[in-house]
C-alpha cells in the first residue's frame, strides 16, 4: 500500500485490531486465530484489569501476569502491533521489558505534564515508549485535555485532530510541554481558508 500511495495512486488502507485482549479468554492459541482472521494490532488492556495484567484504570495497577509476559512475547515475535493506550504504568514497562524494547504504540492518549489525569500515563512512561522507537496517537478529547475548551475548537477543525504524532524524545524535552506548544500554535494560527475542505492524501 505505501508503494501505491509513493506511486500517486489513492488508496486507503485499514487495521482490524482489538481494544483490550480479553478475546484471548486465557489462551495463547487464540493469538493465531485472530492473527488468521486478519488481526495486526493487538491492545493490551480497555478499562477492567485481565488475565494479561493490569489496566490504566484498574483497581490494581500490577504489571503483566506470566499468561501476559508469553502473550505480549508471542505477539511480538509474529510481528504484531502491541499497543497500551489502556495499560497501566507497570504493564508499559513489563512489555517493553518482555519485547527487549521493542516499539510500542499508544493509539489514543493524552500527556501527564500537560494534563495531570488518570487517563494519562507519565511522560517518563511515555519517554520510555519513544526512546524505543514507539508511536504515539495525541488525543483532543477533554478527558485527556483536562477541559472541554480544547475539544470544541477541535470540533471547529476536525482535520487539526486528525493527526498521529510520532513523538521523539530527547533530554531536557518534555512532552507534556510538547503537546500544549503545539495545541497552542494550532489555536492562535491564522484562519486556513481551506479549513473543512477534505484534502487529497
Amino acid at each position: 500500500m505505501l508503494s501505491q500511495r509513493a506511486d500517486g495512486e489513492r488508496i486507503v488502507g485499514a487495521l482490524l485490531g482489538t481494544e483490550g485482549s480479553h478475546a484471548l479468554d486465557g489462551e495463547l492459541e487464540n493469538i493465531d486465530r485472530l492473527y488468521a482472521a486478519g488481526f495486526r494490532m493487538m491492545g493490551l488492556q480497555h478499562f477492567f484489569d485481565n488475565r494479561l495484567g493490569g489496566s490504566l484504570h484498574g483497581e490494581s495497577q500490577t504489571g503483566l501476569t506470566r499468561f501476559g509476559i508469553d502473550a505480549v512475547k508471542k505477539m511480538h515475535a509474529m510481528d504484531v502491533m502491541i499497543d497500551v493506550a489502556h495499560s497501566s504504568e507497570a504493564t508499559v514497562r513489563d512489555t517493553l521489558a518482555a519485547t527487549g524494547n521493542g516499539a510500542l504504540i499508544v493509539s489514543h492518549t493524552g500527556f501527564q505534564g500537560h494534563c495531570p489525569s488518570p487517563r494519562n500515563i507519565s511522560d517518563e512512561t511515555m519517554a520510555l515508549i519513544t526512546q524505543a522507537g514507539g508511536l504515539i496517537g495525541v488525543g483532543f478529547w477533554a478527558d485527556v485535555t483536562c477541559g472541554e475548551e480544547r475539544d470544541r475548537d477541535c470540533r471547529g477543525d476536525p482535520l487539526r485532530c486528525e493527526t498521529l504524532w510520532r513523538v521523539a524524545y530527547r533530554p531536557g524535552f518534555r512532552l507534556g510541554r510538547f503537546c500544549h506548544d503545539a495545541h497552542r500554535r494550532r489555536a492562535t494560527a491564522p484562519p486556513d481558508p481551506s479549513a473543512g475542505r477534505r484534502r487529497a492524501p
